[in-house]
């Protein structure tokens, strides 16, 4: 044995101890939560490839069983892509039916430049239309739209015949659940 010379005070001696008791209780715990993470994890694995080749082997025995597999795969990527559809569709804006709605009633003689959205529903257009009577037809199908309450487009925009240049505040109805037509 090989004489040793301990100059730490007995109070920091249990301290170090108390302290060298709490590290391997530590790394225990480490190590046990480390083997059931990996463990639960290759009996999920395990479990899913049984499953799959349960399914494999009881299809298999009856005629036509690759076509019921194939559905399955199918129905399977149609639910999940409804499942993306609906969060889509939970995350989509009011204003997009809307929009899409303008984009469905604008003839090919109007080019918008710029769509603003408000405060309070609203949304502002700037565009030109060809014709007075493009501008016209473009208020006359917002008016009739569900989606829409209210459209302000000043008369001074109805002078000239032709290359009119318009801005319009179209007000819109953010509870209408309806889908656009296009």
């Amino acid at each position: 044995m090989i004489p040793s010379l301990n100059l730490i005070p007995p109070l920091y001696k249990k301290e170090f101890r108390r302290t060298e008791r709490l590290l391997l209780a530590y790394e225990l715990l480490l190590l046990a939560f480390i083997t059931v993470t990996v463990g639960s994890g290759m009996l999920y694995l395990a479990r899913m490839t049984l499953e799959q080749k349960l399914e494999e082997a009881t299809l298999s025995d009856f005629p036509g069983s690759s076509k019921i597999s194939a559905l399955n795969r199918d129905v399977k990527t149609i639910n999940q892509t409804l499942f993306n559809l609906g969060q889509i569709e939970l995350t989509t804006s009011p204003v997009s039916p809307v929009i899409a709605e303008i984009i469905a009633h604008t003839h090919s003689g109007i080019r918008f430049n710029s769509l603003e959205l408000k405060e309070n529903n609203t949304l502002m257009i700037q565009g030109i239309a060809n014709t007075r009577d493009d501008l016209t037809k473009l208020r006359n199908a917002l008016e009739t739209s569900v989606r829409v309450i209210r459209v302000n487009l000043p008369l001074q925009y109805f002078v000239e015949k032709s290359q009119v240049e318009f801005t319009a505040e179209i007000i819109f109805n953010k509870d209408t659940s309806s889908p656009a037509t296009l």
